[in-house]
């Protein structure tokens, strides 16, 4: 085989290999969205069920998150699953915190570990205020 032919063949493989799997991508996002999923999951919740004192447990896509509403109605979301052993948190509502019930790790309100053996700050959520209800997304 001369070297221009193999040049051609290896560049012409690679062509076709990148057009692949730009096309598996496309196939596999429009298969996802025709099952009914959400690409990016999202959930509303109006904003009377949240309370400074007591924030809501939701769940965004397959995920749980607390929904917390802050000073002044600014409202934030954080994954309610702990960064150390995956279990689901608790808030305490003296401390006004949120604790690890499978090893008494402790976590503020912004997701930041406190105390315990978690090192890791909880996952943050996108939110938006929307007139009355408040969207939470990934």
């Amino acid at each position: 085989m001369e070297r221009r032919n193999f040049l051609r063949n290896i560049f012409g493989g690679t062509i076709i290999l990148w057009l692949g799997g730009i096309f598996y991508f496309l196939l596999s996002y429009l298969s996802y969205a025709r099952k009914g999923k959400e690409v990016f999951p999202r959930v509303k919740i109006p904003s009377k069920e949240i309370s400074p004192s007591k924030p809501a447990l939701i769940k965004v896509g397959e995920e749980h998150a607390w929904l917390i509403e802050n000073e002044g109605e600014i409202f934030s979301a954080i994954s309610a699953v702990c960064t150390h052993k995956r279990c689901i948190l608790e808030w305490d509502r003296e401390s006004r915190r949120f604790i690890c019930p499978c090893h008494k790790g402790i976590f503020d309100k912004e997701g930041n570990p406190i105390f315990g053996p978690p090192s890791k700050p909880l996952k943050r959520f996108n939110v938006l205020k929307k007139g009355d209800d408040i969207i939470v997304s990934d």
